[in-house]
C-alpha cells in the first residue's frame, strides 16, 4: 500500500502538476504576485502535511492521528480565508499581478480545500468506529 501511495504522489496528476506550476511561479502569460505566491505556499504545504499524515493514518489507524487530519482541514480552512482576504485586499489597491491572476489564485485556493477534504475523508470512517466502540464500552 505504501508503495502505491509513494506512486502517487511522485506523480501527481495533471492538475495537480499544473496548479503547483501555479503555485510556485508562472504559466503562460499569467503569474502570481510575489505576495500570491508567497501566500499560497502555506495552505499547499498543510495539504501536503495532511497527505503524509493520512499515509500514516492508513498504515496505524490510529484514532489521534485520525483527529490531527480533522484538526488539519480546520487550519488550513483558515489559511485559505486569511490567503483569500489578502488577495481580495490587493485587488482593492489596483496591483496588476494580482488582477491577471485573481481567477486563477482562487481557483487554486478553492482547489487545495477541496484536496484537502479528499483526503481528510479517510478519518470519518476510524472516527466513527472508534466512538461507535467507546458507547459500546460504555453500555457494557
Amino acid at each position: 500500500m505504501g508503495r502505491l501511495i509513494d506512486t502517487f504522489i511522485a506523480r501527481p496528476t495533471f492538475l495537480v502538476a499544473l496548479a503547483f506550476t501555479f503555485v510556485y511561479g508562472s504559466a503562460g502569460q499569467v503569474s502570481f504576485s510575489a505576495e500570491g505566491a508567497t501566500e499560497l505556499r502555506a495552505p499547499h504545504q498543510s495539504v501536503i502535511d495532511s497527505f503524509h499524515r493520512a499515509q500514516a493514518l492508513l498504515v496505524s489507524a490510529r484514532p489521534q492521528t485520525a483527529a490531527q487530519l480533522l484538526d488539519d482541514k480546520q487550519a488550513l480552512r483558515r489559511l485559505e480565508r486569511a490567503a483569500r482576504d489578502s488577495h481580495l485586499d490587493r485587488l482593492r489597491e489596483g496591483k496588476a499581478d494580482s488582477i491577471a491572476s485573481s481567477s486563477l489564485h482562487l481557483d487554486v485556493l478553492r482547489d487545495l480545500v477541496r484536496i484537502q477534504s479528499h483526503i481528510c475523508a479517510l478519518a470519518y470512517p476510524l472516527l466513527e468506529r472508534e466512538a461507535a466502540n467507546d458507547d459500546d464500552a460504555q453500555m457494557a
